[in-house]
């Protein structure tokens, strides 16, 4: 069974031997190796053909600036391979990380790191469509809430995904995604 993501290194085609950029093409591990392959190479196509929905991400990959997402829970489907998942995205607002933005996929109660920045930056940017809308499914579909991570224990919130305390923070302005992130925080 082979894994594919997105190529983040120069490399040679292992179909056609033409060079691969960074950024382009896919990065397929194949036998415990990792090799480099073009979208569309017509010699390796037959026999380990993309998945449509990676191919699709890749090319609309972003390529300006990391979205802007607020701190908090998100559910929104995985533009690679189109899986409802769920992500927490923390940004530190002090100390030697202030400034940077982590996002984590859940599994279970752990979170796992998202470290393809290529895959990072295609989930942020579906989160940033609708970022309210994602943290609302995330509460919904979890039954914690979308911002703090708080069990919902009232119906209202369960219905909306959200905490009374964060829902009052949120439609109050402080905390409104891509306004005063530290107040989200």
């Amino acid at each position: 069974m082979a894994f594919t993501m997105p190529n983040r290194y120069p490399g040679d085609c292992k179909g056609c031997g033409r060079a691969v950029p960074p950024g382009a093409g896919l990065a397929v591990k194949t036998n415990g190796s990792w090799h480099t392959e073009h979208l569309d190479c017509e010699e390796w196509a037959h026999e380990h053909p993309a998945p449509a929905a990676l191919v699709k991400a890749v090319a609309a990959a972003p390529t300006g600036p990391t979205p802007d997402v607020a701190a908090g829970r998100y559910a929104v489907l995985d533009p690679v391979d189109g899986v409802l998942k769920f992500y927490k995205v923390d940004r530190p607002t002090e100390g030697r990380w202030k400034g940077y933005t982590f996002l984590k996929v859940y599994a279970s109660d752990e979170t796992w790191p998202i470290r393809d920045h290529t895959h990072r930056d295609l989930i942020l940017t579906a989160i940033a469509a609708d970022a309210r809308g994602a943290m609302e499914r995330y509460g919904a579909e979890i039954g914690k809430c979308g911002r703090c991570g708080r069990t919902l224990t009232d119906e209202a919130s369960r219905a909306r995904g959200i905490g009374p305390d964060c829902w009052s923070m949120l439609n109050e302005g402080r905390g409104t995604h891509g306004r005063n992130q530290a107040a989200v925080a």
